[in-house]
């Protein structure tokens, strides 16, 4: 079926009128439409009753093609340069001749000569008019194939339309084992002298079109030695008119436009190609002027941008660089909210068209992506902004994404992002180091957070303070999930929430400060409306506000602490004046200040937090001294709050971290190379170390993980996602390292510990709960343990990595004593030794991990040199796992997200 396309005219002139109607947009067979809606009929002084009226003089006049017919003057609008429409090109041009009946054989020279004048185009100067016309990934080269064939399995075809032509194009096809179709595959049929056209047929000496049904440019010459194509004939420089020489001309007219115009039917209903804003195509702008002589042979003159005219000769253009994939960035998400994110990059589309989406899902392997269809980035030269915000989230869930574009170039990958829909709260009811013994969700990135007793009862739950719009949110309880009082109270100036039982209630309310003028307005409710209580104290270097019940009188009062210098200024009232209590405690990095009663004697005293390593320094007196509580929890990544989270009466701490992980996962790969992962799971949580091992002896290598604060293991028997029961117990504690390995080489591998202030090694043949079946020395505090089967003999044994000279320390027995192979690789940013079977031969060999970029690289012996293996895979948020997760003895890389 052929697809109908664009409107256009004859190129001598007037209109064509369709001979065929058009049917469901294709053409009937019965008749042949000429110009943009169908095949183009290229040199029409061959329609039929034309007669000799073929006969053309031409003149150069100021740059314009006089043509004169009969008498009549036309002028042809030859200056107007060809535009380049989009769409698809032949950029490669193979033409296959097909000679349609043996009648050639009686008209060999004529044969001879249309071969050897597209065998003489490769590399030509004619040729190389076409190379100045390029699509999307490039311009139209300078060779071309050819080839030829004859078929003599009838003496002349009769009824000759495009359908038959079709047929023997994918006769041909069947015949000589061309490849058929392919936008750079062009079949040019010749009829043989005394074929026979169907009625309707013939509208110019030639036509070209795009055959669906063979699925590549086709096009056919007449032949002008018979009706009705006599009047193609033209005169040559010898003043004859040979039909040979017409046959050239409309061949190479044909061949020219299928190439730079093969009219695809994917692009129906507007122009393609390179056409003129008349929609004349490259040899039609020149069909006025007489076949041309060139290097013994005879050719179509086709248009030439880059002189202005119609020419026979131009320089090969020379293939210009291959564009430029794009340089994408993905940049952190911002907007986050409980169920909404917006997503944000850039694109460099490096001058060529580009087109951009972002990929996104909850783990690695995305799964959803926006806009559909890609969205536009143009073919600009320099960075593009762009940004979106997916529908679909849901609330508290953990989410990657990346930006993805593409050109003619190729396709850019920006670097994986994570976020998290929400804040995530991890409480201690204690004042002291250790994990969370409550976690929940609550609020959202850019708010402050705040705790109090909203109602009375005695527990703190949470709150959230936003300082642009003035807007609080304040929980009902410590769960995820839980209902909360919004209302607006705020903003502006008024940056800094302040929280106290104001008026002795016993309920906590809200109350704004504004750091740089001092003032203060609280409120007695928890409600939007005018403060109840108003004054001036502070602001300037004072930019901190605390409140606190300060002599165990009912109600809470106020205080500014100075981060500088870590002076404090506390009052008993709600009101401006002097200080009651003036002091220091703090000051330098201790930049964040609290207030709470420690101790449950009813009165709150101060303390200070050192916000980039997460120490805590709390004081059960209201005066300098030394801390009472001195500990560890959180870091730079978290907010931090105290309250009363248990109703015990006394306040402990809190941090909040926006973009929290929900769990650790797992990303695990196949091969030893970049890629995405083949298995993606979550399993454990950040307070748990990730392992890896073949627990059961099943030559799988699954996960597990250690819990350092309680030396709890629980290994996993699957690498399938879901929840599955797993061994646990218990071995270890906060003071060691784990360790896994087949110690015994029964092929099963079981649990270990490493303690690396002396260097001790606890090594069990069983995973379980009990002592060590192997207890020795071996390293120290500057080493990082490393295990691996360094002999080939089945059993796993100890080694040391130094990271900062990347010095090797490895021993074949699990033992104390001497190093067995001891050499240097890695080192500096290669900060993590890992250890694997890379290449499935006996025996472990090493490998290093740079943590912040997610190379790697491994080799292939226990030695100093080059890298077997380098790639990147992973990055600063996740920590390296190796094992032979297929069970094809052969050990790959994982991830864990951290």
């Amino acid at each position: 079926m052929f697809v109908a396309h664009r409107l256009g005219k004859n190129e001598r002139g007037g209109d064509i009128e369709a001979a065929g109607k058009m049917k469901s947009g294709s053409l009937e067979r019965s008749g042949l439409t000429c110009g943009r809606q169908g095949p183009r009929c290229d040199r029409a002084a061959a329609t039929a009753g034309v007669g000799t009226r073929g006969l053309w003089r031409t003149f150069a006049i100021l740059g314009a093609v006089l043509f004169i017919w009969g008498g009549a003057v036309q002028v042809a609008s030859a200056q107007t340069p060809l535009q380049y429409y989009g769409g698809e090109i032949s950029r490669s041009p193979n033409l296959f001749l097909i000679f349609w009946g043996s009648n050639w054989n009686s008209n060999s020279g004529a044969r001879s000569e249309v071969e050897a004048t597209f065998s003489a185009l490769s590399q030509s100067d004619y040729q190389g008019i076409l190379t100045q016309y390029y699509d999307g990934t490039g311009h139209i080269s300078a060779g071309i194939g050819v080839n030829a064939w004859t078929d003599g399995s009838i003496t002349a075809p009769g009824e000759v339309n495009w359908a038959h032509i079709e047929q023997e194009i994918q006769y041909a096809v069947a015949q000589r084992g061309w490849p058929g179709g392919g936008i750079n595959n062009i079949y040019l049929v010749l009829p043989a002298p005394g074929s026979g056209y169907a009625s309707g047929f013939v509208r110019g000496c030639g036509a070209h079109y795009f055959s669906t049904a063979v699925g590549s440019p086709e096009a056919y010459i007449g032949w002008s030695g018979q009706e009705p194509f006599l009047g193609c004939r033209e005169a040559d420089p010898t003043g004859q008119k040979r039909a040979w020489v017409s046959v050239l001309a409309t061949a190479t007219h044909e061949y020219a436009e299928a190439v730079t115009d093969p009219l695809t039917p994917a692009y129906v209903g507007h122009n393609t190609g390179w056409l003129d804003s008349e929609g004349e195509e490259i040899a039609d702008k020149c069909s006025g002027l007489n076949a041309a002589p060139w290097n013994g042979h005879y050719v179509s003159y086709l248009w030439d941008n880059s002189q202005g005219q119609c020419s026979i000769s131009h320089p090969i253009t020379p293939p210009p660089p291959p564009p430029s994939p794009p340089t994408v960035e993905t940049k952190p998400a911002t907007g986050i909210q409980e169920g909404q994110a917006t997503l944000n990059g850039t694109v460099n589309p490096n001058g060529t068209q580009t087109a951009y989406h972002f990929e996104y899902g909850k783990t690695v392997n995305y799964g959803s992506s926006i806009p559909v269809p890609d969205g536009d980035a143009g073919p600009g030269t320099g960075p593009v902004t762009v940004y979106l915000t997916p529908n679909t989230l849901l609330p508290r869930t953990r989410y990657h994404f990346r930006l993805v574009a593409s050109n003619a170039g190729g396709t850019s990958y920006g670097a994986d992002q994570a976020f998290t829909t929400g804040v995530k709260w991890s409480v201690r009811n204690s004042n002291s180091a250790g994990n969370a013994q409550v976690g929940f969700w609550f609020g959202l990135p850019g708010e402050t957070r705040v705790s109090g007793d909203w109602n009375g009862d005695g527990i703190d739950t949470p709150g959230a303070y936003n300082p642009a719009t003035g807007v609080w949110k304040l929980g009902s309880a410590n769960t995820t999930g839980a209902s909360f009082n919004t209302f607006q109270y705020g903003g502006g100036p008024w940056t800094k929430p302040v929280v106290g039982d104001w008026d002795g209630n016993g309920t906590d309310t809200i109350g704004v400060y504004d750091p740089s003028a001092g003032n203060w307005n609280l409120r007695n409710t928890n409600s939007s409306g005018p403060p109840d209580k108003s004054f001036q104290y502070g602001g300037g270097a004072w930019e901190t506000p605390v409140a606190g019940d300060w002599n165990a009188i009912a109600g809470d009062t106020i205080g500014v602490y100075d981060k500088e210098t870590g002076n404090w200024n506390l009052k008993n009232c709600l009101c401006a004046g002097s200080p009651d209590y003036s002091f220091q405690y703090g000051g330098g990095p201790w930049s964040g200040a609290v207030a709470g009663d420690w101790n449950g004697d009813g009165i709150d005293s101060i303390g200070v937090i050192d916000p980039a390593a997460g120490n805590w320094s709390l004081h059960n007196t209201n005066a300098g001294g030394n801390p009472d509580y001195s500990f560890q929890y959180g870091g730079p990544q978290y907010q931090f709050t105290v309250g009363d989270w248990d109703g015990n009466g006394t306040e402990t701490p809190a941090v909040s971290e926006a973009n929290a992980p929900t769990a650790i996962e797992y990303q695990l790969r196949n091969a030893n190379s970049g890629g995405n992962p083949e298995l993606v799971f979550e399993s454990g949580s950040p307070e748990q170390e990730p392992l890896a091992g073949d627990w059961n002896g099943d030559k799988v290598t699954t996960t597990g993980r250690y819990e350092r604060s309680t030396g709890i293991w629980r290994l996993r028997g699957t690498n399938q996602p879901g929840i599955f029961s797993a061994t646990e117990f218990q071995y270890g504690g906060a003071q060691f390292k784990p360790v896994v390995g087949d110690w015994n080489g029964d092929g099963t591998e079981t649990v270990g510990l490493y303690e690396p202030i002396e260097g001790r090694w606890e090594l069990r043949n069983e995973n379980s709960a009990g002592n060590p079946t192997l207890n020795f020395q071996y390293g120290g505090a500057q080493f990082k343990p490393v295990v691996g089967d360094w002999n080939g003999d089945g059993k796993d044994t100890i080694g040391l990595y130094e990271p900062v000279s990347g010095q090797w320390s490895l021993r074949n027995s699990n033992s104390a004593g001497n190093p067995d192979l001891s050499f240097q690789y890695g080192g500096g940013a290669w900060e993590t030794p890992v250890a694997g079977n890379w290449n499935a031969i006996a025996g472990d060999t090493i490998g290093v991990y740079d943590n912040e970029t997610g190379n790697w690289n491994l080799k292939n012996c226990l030695c100093a040199g080059n890298p077997d293996y380098s790639f990147q895979y992973g990055g600063a948020q996740f920590k390296p796992v190796v094992g032979d997760w297929d069970g094809n003895k052969t050990d790959t890389v994982g991830l864990v997200t951290w």
